[in-house]
């Protein structure tokens, strides 16, 4: 599903760092030399935030030499949208405060006209005057205020003026607008009106959580070998409503030994037939694809550098956060987090010894982003210079290039470093008046110091809402649970015993495969639709020319 790319709380230090790191390892990473982990010691008794912070270090430092089985889950919740939030009260009246006078009004007279039709009345009665009068001075006094805050907003608009001033002919001068102040009624309403939920707006996120995400289900889970050099991933979506229930799945397999990751074929053999191989039949069925990272464009040793040096990136940020941001807290306390954990979540972050909280507002989780990104980087740069100076002085014709392993690099360290250096988005003249949001890390321990689960809750809402109060922010709740490997349980339960492992039996290469499949092209055959993307990708075209 598709998120908010607006988040202040961004998700990109979790995307770049898994597709950096679970693609960029595999060009020519050896397994990590075995490191005996320290004696495991006794949880201190002291519950500070240093302790706090200590502990939770060590834990994560210790897990990365372990092998294990995980699963996360993945849930989103807009309760806070609509839940206790009562319609006929709301303020506002539509998405745009240009028109609020106007809507206000509107509903005000249809208001007034249902009262008189039920009273079996003529709306231009007598008796009706007074209200008829207060609902015109009501709209009028909206509209004067509403032109004296445009001015102060430093971009009046000619044209809304002039729409307001012909609803009421000769009702009120140009003179009494120009010397009008707002109210403070109405200087609130227009200042905070975009923060402000409508009746549509409340309405939508009713059935966005009635259709979307309480029927959806979003899981990863597969195991973490660091000395075998294996990580696998089957991530599973799921729709479950009263008349439909749907599941789709795509099992992964990461081979960073010899450089390979496997994707199961089924989720693209059909597209593949369909549009790029008209005689690919049902040759995938039952089978791997598999892409070759280790092409040898990278300086040896590389991917054992980076994830040294990602390792101590992320040892770096920890070492620097602020102590005050770690806290022990009670497992009886997540049961009054707001909005609620998801029941199946919580069962499982309650079996626990210790529970260590990590709180950062926007700007301390936005610098420790910065920082992580700059440390990385350097540490790159120190190691492999040529790698940084190429990446700064990139050919701006890309078609001339070949992918390689190295141009992936590349181009990752580019983004890397737009991702520290660019301007910082928050307004700080602004800052004072906005509502803190808070980025929260759970972190559960056995009595032995070991983690058992990581649970992460991100606001998902804009900086431009950031007004709003955190209650009433959306939030994604990730809950990441580990545990041992056992030799009973498979790897990838939707797939046979004998395709739990790749092998050159059971898997297709796609470097083999496409060049055999441009050639197909280049002899004239294939669909319409994979000549258009053919004469599109610059390996195609850079090895045998443009298709007819």
């Amino acid at each position: 599903m598709k998120f908010s790319t607006q988040s202040p709380f961004s998700v990109k230090p979790l995307a770049i760092s898994t597709c950096l790191l679970s693609t960029l390892l595999l060009v020519g990473c050896q397994s990590m030399p075995f490191v005996q982990p320290s004696s495991p010691t006794a949880l201190s008794t002291a519950q500070t935030p240093a302790a706090a912070k200590t502990m939770i270090i060590k834990a994560q430092q210790q897990q990365r030499r372990q092998s294990l089985a995980y699963h996360s889950n993945i849930e989103i919740n807009n309760d806070k949208k609509f839940m206790g939030i009562n319609t006929d009260k709301l303020m506002a009246t539509g998405d745009d405060v240009d028109s609020y006078c106007e809507h206000k009004h509107d509903q005000d007279y249809i208001a007034l006209t249902t009262e008189a039709a039920a009273q079996d009345k003529d709306l231009s009665d007598a008796i009706y005057d007074e209200k008829r009068n207060a609902l015109k001075n009501t709209y009028l006094a909206c509209t004067s205020n509403y032109r004296a805050w445009r001015e102060n907003q430093n971009d009046y608009a000619d044209d809304y003026l002039e729409h307001y001033s012909e609803a009421y002919d000769n009702t009120s001068s140009d003179e009494n607008t120009e010397t009008a102040s707002v109210s403070p009624y109405y200087e609130k309403l227009f200042s905070e009106y975009d923060t402000q939920p409508t009746k549509l707006s409340v309405k939508k996120q009713q059935l966005l959580d009635a259709y979307l995400l309480k029927p959806l289900s979003i899981d990863v889970q597969g195991v973490y070998q660091p000395l075998a050099g294996r990580f696998t991933m089957l991530p599973s979506a799921q729709y479950s409503a009263r008349n439909h229930h749907s599941s789709i799945s795509q099992p992964i397999y990461v081979d960073a030994k010899s450089g390979n990751i496997y994707l199961w074929a089924d989720n693209f053999a059909m597209f593949n037939a369909s549009y790029l191989d008209d005689k690919l039949g049902t040759t995938w069925k039952s089978k791997w694809l598999k892409i070759a990272m280790n092409d040898g464009s990278l300086p040896k040793g590389f991917g054992m550098a980076l994830v040294k040096s990602h390792f101590k990136a992320m040892d770096d940020v920890y070492a620097q956060a602020d102590t005050r941001q770690f806290e022990f807290v009670t497992a009886q306390s997540l049961n009054n987090m707001s909005p609620k954990l998801p029941a199946h979540q919580l069962q499982a972050m309650q079996k626990s010894s210790q529970i260590i909280r990590r709180l950062q507002d926007e700007i301390s989780y936005e610098q420790a982003q910065r920082q992580y990104y700059s440390t990385l980087y350097s540490l790159i740069g120190q190691q492999y210079p040529e790698l940084i100076k190429e990446a700064d002085n990139t050919v701006a014709d890309d078609d001339k290039k070949v992918l390689t392993s190295k141009v992936i690099v590349q181009q990752g360290l580019a983004m890397m470093k737009n991702m520290f250096e660019e301007p910082d988005d928050t307004d700080a003249t602004d800052s004072s008046n906005q509502v803190k949001v808070f980025v929260q890390d759970l972190s559960g321990l056995d009595s032995q110091g070991k983690l058992l689960w990581q649970h992460q809750r991100l606001p998902l809402s804009s900086i431009a809402s950031s007004k709003q109060a955190s209650t009433e922010q959306v939030v994604i709740d990730v809950l990441n649970q580990y545990a041992p490997i056992r030799e009973q349980d498979s790897v990838f339960p939707n797939l046979p015993s004998n395709m739990q492992i790749p092998s050159a039996q059971n898997s297709v290469d796609l470097k083999d495969y496409s060049q055999a499949l441009t050639e197909y092209y280049r002899d004239g055959h294939g669909t319409a639709v994979g000549k258009m993307i053919f004469n599109m990708l610059p390996m195609a075209k850079a090895r045998f020319g443009a298709t007819d």
